[in-house]
């Protein structure tokens, strides 16, 4: 979530409430069931733990895909042969009852989390009474127990018990501390500046320029998702971002902001995010580089309010700024991330 101003110390510009990632905070919430994921018009079926359901790959598009069935090896499942399913979000726990598990071991890009079921057992089917750990698509948990497999080793179905934690911890006894996914606040109410010193990009602060379009399509992972005015409770509406993997601003013609000194930015991301968001205008002046994508340092669970001074952004001449860009396709390290998450 966030706002956004620019402004200089005798002029700031972009006031702008953005929330990345759209979500609640929740007393600790079990979800049981059972379901049986089949082979249907040759393709395995995904499963969805938030919404409890099993699809086919024509419904991708409406479902989180947490898991999909394989053949390969024998009945499997995780994310092979869908883009869908996330990478490294399945683990092996051993054998037993699901009935039994308190918690569920920390999600790790890397190390025993695997991409599909065959790495964790030699190549070979999956087999009745495993346990297994799930990293769902919006960063919960889940564990799930085999408890048939109809046709055998090379069927082409398999059923399961599972337990899902709706609050984003790991415990399912209810001993976990619910997570803050999305601001029950507004950020701090920015100091008193004289109008001629703001150009307002968001919010009732000041007075925002008409026209603006918070959600243009470029093609970003969230295009359905934004929503320009998210209630975090209070009345008074942020910007939110779910399912983020950048995000365009168009303003309504071209502005000269070239006499400006900061971009001022409020944002709020969930906390456990791992992710690196960084901020750009885009200028078409033809004077210095058009973009310069820049860190907006977070701090997860809780509002941030940053100031980028102008300079951070090298040559840039903020001539004809006529878009503004995030972009959260990093690690917190920098590296390049593509999977989405809510802001």
């Amino acid at each position: 979530m966030f706002g956004y101003t620019m402004h200089r110390l005798t002029g700031f510009w972009a006031l702008l409430f953005i929330f990345i990632g759209i979500g609640f905070t929740a007393q600790a919430q079990t979800v049981t069931g059972s379901d049986t994921l089949f082979i249907e018009g040759g393709s395995w079926e995904f499963f969805d733990f938030s919404s409890e359901m099993a699809f086919t790959i024509a419904d991708t598009g409406s479902f989180d895909a947490d898991i999909r069935g394989s053949s390969n090896e024998g009945v499997n499942f995780g994310q092979e042969f869908s883009s869908a399913v996330r990478d490294s979000a399945i683990q092996l726990l051993g054998m037993g009852s699901v009935d039994t598990v308190t918690s569920a071991p920390a999600w790790k890009e890397t190390g025993t989390w695997v991409t599909t079921s065959w790495e964790s057992t030699g190549f070979q089917p999956i087999q009745v009474g495993q346990l297994w750990a799930v990293y769902t698509a919006e960063g919960h948990y889940a564990v799930m127990e085999i408890t048939a497999l109809p046709e055998g080793d090379f069927g082409s179905s398999f059923a399961f018990d599972y337990v899902y934690q709706t609050d984003g911890t790991r415990f399912f006894d209810g001993s976990g501390e619910p997570v803050a996914t999305a601001p029950t606040t507004n950020p701090a109410d920015p100091m008193p500046r004289d109008t001629a010193d703001i150009v307002s990009i968001y919010g009732d602060t000041y007075n925002t320029i008409s026209g603006i379009n918070y959600n243009p399509d470029w093609g970003q992972s969230g295009i359905n998702d934004v929503d320009p005015s998210f209630d975090p409770g209070t009345g008074n509406p942020v910007l939110a971002y779910p399912n983020f993997n950048y995000q365009g601003t168009e303003l309504n013609g071209s502005f000269d902001l070239s006499n400006m000194d900061y971009i001022h930015i409020d944002i709020w991301v969930a906390e456990g995010t791992d992710r690196m968001v960084k901020f750009t205008p885009v200028d078409n002046s033809g004077n210095g580089p058009g973009e310069v994508l820049v860190e907006v340092p977070v701090t997860p669970g809780s509002w941030n309010s940053v100031d980028l001074p102008k300079s951070a952004f090298g040559d840039m001449s903020w001539e004809s700024v006529f878009q503004l860009k995030f972009d959260g396709q990093f690690n917190a390290d920098g590296s390049a991330n593509t999977e989405p998450f809510d802001i």
